[in-house]
């Protein structure tokens, strides 16, 4: 029998996340994933990690081909104020097309999700997918020879990736960018920038506009960013408008500070209900 097609595949690495309450499995792949696969998706994930990371545990019903390393990676985050900083204290093993399984090279949404510069900016184009998108954070990122890591501009990324369907960015991953949003709005139809809790910016081909950020209260605020992304790419590419499907996003991610780690995900009934008690 011919594989089942898939509705969204996720690129990326999952990480150990080391948080001042404890451990757990994270990474953008991860939640991503999650994400998609409570919205009723088809969801398969690409990644890398040592072998005694029970990934079929923490993602229920989503397909996985994991390649071998040593290692799996992991990021200390320390908050000093507001202000997070990440220490990468492990990477597993690049991600290139030769790690994509054949029968999966054709999905109908395509999310590259690297955290550590991982994934090959290249599969945006080498990929048959019908949609194509990323978030950009693990591009953006460099790290000195202790792991801390510091902000890198766009540079050739937009060259590489080429003309992508959409986009999300953190107003912390361009940081270090002198041109702004400029470069990831050359290199995408629609783009997201979140700014925390002052909402998420929208630009769009005729429009651009600040999307006020749900009410929540937040207990955990990693992973929010990367559930709004795989959210806001499903509607996407269903046909929704960027605004609305921004909205539905951001009621996602609401849902996903109030819980700790992966557990935070919310279900389809779920952001309903917080859309519902939002728009009252």
């Amino acid at each position: 029998m011919a594989p089942a097609p898939i509705d969204y595949l996720v690129i990326g690495h999952v990480c150990i996340d080391e948080l001042p309450a404890g451990e757990h499995l994270g990474g953008t792949a991860a939640y991503a994933a999650l994400a998609a696969r409570r919205l009723g998706l088809r969801v398969a994930v690409v990644t890398s990690a040592a072998e005694d990371v029970d990934l079929a545990a923490a993602l229920p019903g989503v397909a996985i081909h994991c390649l071998p390393a040593a290692t799996t990676t992991r990021y200390r985050h320390t908050w000093h104020g507001a202000t997070r900083r990440l220490t990468l204290r492990a990477r597993a093993a690049p991600l290139t097309l030769d790690a994509v399984p054949p029968a999966w090279r054709a999905p109908r949404v395509v999310h590259l999700a690297p955290i550590a510069a991982e994934v090959d900016p290249a599969l945006a184009r080498a990929l048959h997918a019908t949609f194509r998108a990323a978030t950009v954070q693990g591009w953006l990122r460099g790290w000195d020879t202790d792991g801390q890591v510091y902000p890198l501009p766009c540079g050739d990324l937009p060259f590489l990736l080429g003309r992508v369907d959409a986009l999300v960015a953190s107003r912390e991953d361009l940081a270090a960018e002198p041109w702004g949003t400029a470069p990831l709005v050359a290199a995408s139809s629609r783009l997201a920038l979140t700014l925390g809790a002052a909402g998420v910016a929208v630009y769009a081909p005729d429009h651009s506009q600040v999307v006020p950020a749900c009410p929540a209260v937040a207990h955990d605020p990693t992973g929010a960013g990367d559930v709004f992304a795989a959210v806001w790419f499903a509607r996407l590419a269903g046909g929704e408008a960027a605004l609305t499907a921004a909205r539905y996003a951001a009621a996602a991610a609401a849902c996903t500070v109030e819980r700790a780690g992966l557990a935070g995900v919310p279900t389809t009934a779920e952001i309903e209900e917080r859309l519902a008690a939002w728009a009252r």
